[in-house]
């Protein structure tokens, strides 16, 4: 039986490596709104990275680590996928999260067994005081609450996972429900 301190440890070394080596990741997606009565309507290329380290958080126990993450990401016009400096009329802002840091503790990481293959799943449900308040923004805030839900899964191949490497390779795969 796997312990969640055991299933901890191969999530850290799927996300990051034990021996505080900086690890990056890469995206590139899209965006789509989804108004009322409207389909769906693809509005923006995205891209970005992350790039992180992890570190023991030894005041929490042996078994507890800080991932240390920057990351930044730009929007891209759908078609030419050139970054966008304006969308109708308004200037755009990029996501430039320094620290976007977590805090881990031993706990039941849910995990798909995919033949060779193993993936971690995260679901991380963001809320937090709205950069564009309702009283300063009043038509394009969508509450004085930002609420956002990330959908992480992180693959590592079995074989790889079985070994004693700090790290290992892995793919990922990411979506975001927001206003």
């Amino acid at each position: 039986m796997t312990t969640p301190a055991e299933l901890l440890r191969s999530l850290a070394r799927t996300r990051a490596s034990l021996d505080g080596e900086e690890v990056t990741f890469w995206w590139s997606g899209d965006v789509y709104s989804w108004a009322p009565d409207e389909p769906y309507r693809r509005v923006f290329g995205f891209e970005g990275l992350n790039v992180s380290r992890l570190v023991q958080d030894t005041d929490a126990g042996p078994d507890a680590y800080q991932l240390l993450t920057r990351e930044a990401a730009f929007y891209l016009d759908p078609v030419t996928r050139e970054i966008l400096e304006t969308w109708q009329d308004l200037p755009v802002i990029h996501v430039w999260n320094d620290p976007a840091n977590q805090k881990w503790r031993p706990f039941p990481v849910p995990t798909t067994e995919l033949g060779g293959q193993v993936c971690f799943s995260l679901e991380i449900p963001l809320a937090y005081p709205s950069p564009l308040p309702v009283a300063q923004y009043p038509v394009h805030s969508a509450g004085d609450t930002y609420k956002a839900l990330e959908l992480f899964q992180f693959f590592a191949d079995r074989a790889d996972l079985a070994g004693d490497a700090p790290g290992v390779p892995a793919t990922m795969s990411w979506s975001r429900m927001s206003p």
